[in-house]
């Protein structure tokens, strides 16, 4: 230890300044995930107290239940990183809103709704049309799966989809997943608390409606 400390006192400014900077960024990258994962974790905890619910789990995904307009919803958080898998959404720290479709035939189905940048627009537009070509230059509808009934993305729909995301308080995905609606939130969640969440569900709990009439 007293080697390397007389070796960098005898090192040039320049290189002592180098050694440093590049000891704090080790320090950094060794911490950096456990401050984050607390920061979200933190944020989640405090979301759930403010609409009055518990969280729940010691390990990923956390949870609370809450309900809205007669649903019950599931609000998550979750990590999802990592490679060589088949997943294919979001990554990172997300903040997920759920609640269960009625019927039996929403769980044979997965839809991915995701907005679509203005630069893209008009490529989408041309690929993917519904015959909407508002709705077609501002989202992309993925099925997989067997495909939901022909006509189910009507023009009540996609205005309850588009009305949805326009309202939604930061950019996610809309995903129709084993039977559950859902909307998918990136991090840093920025601006999303209590009253945030329940004016989420509430405009969550519209789209529910109306997608349960259209399967």
């Amino acid at each position: 230890m007293q080697d390397a400390i007389a070796g960098f006192q005898a090192a040039p400014v320049w290189a002592q300044i180098a050694m440093a900077c590049f000891a704090a960024l080790a320090v950094y990258m060794l911490f950096e995930s456990t401050l984050r994962k607390r920061k979200f974790r933190n944020h989640f905890n405090g979301i759930a107290r403010e609409v009055g619910a518990e969280p729940q789990g010691r390990d990923w995904p956390f949870t609370f239940s809450t309900r809205s307009n007669d649903r019950t919803f599931t609000v998550t958080h979750d990590y999802r990183g990592g490679k060589g898998t088949s997943y294919r959404g979001p990554r990172g720290y997300l903040l997920t809103t759920s609640t269960r479709l009625a019927g039996s035939r929403w769980p044979l189905h997965q839809v991915d709704v995701t907005p679509v940048p203005k630069l893209l627009s008009r490529l989408v537009s041309r690929k993917a049309p519904t015959g909407d070509a508002d709705f077609d230059s501002r989202f992309i509808v993925v099925e997989d799966g067997l495909p939901v009934r022909d006509g189910w993305l009507n023009a009540d729909t996609r205005t309850a989809i588009a009305s949805f995301l326009a309202d939604a308080p930061l950019d996610g995905r809309v995903w129709i997943h084993e039977g559950e609606l859902q909307y998918v939130l990136s991090d840093p969640w920025k601006g999303i608390d209590g009253p945030a969440i329940r004016a989420l569900l509430q405009r969550q709990a519209v789209l529910a409606s109306v997608l349960e009439r259209r399967a």
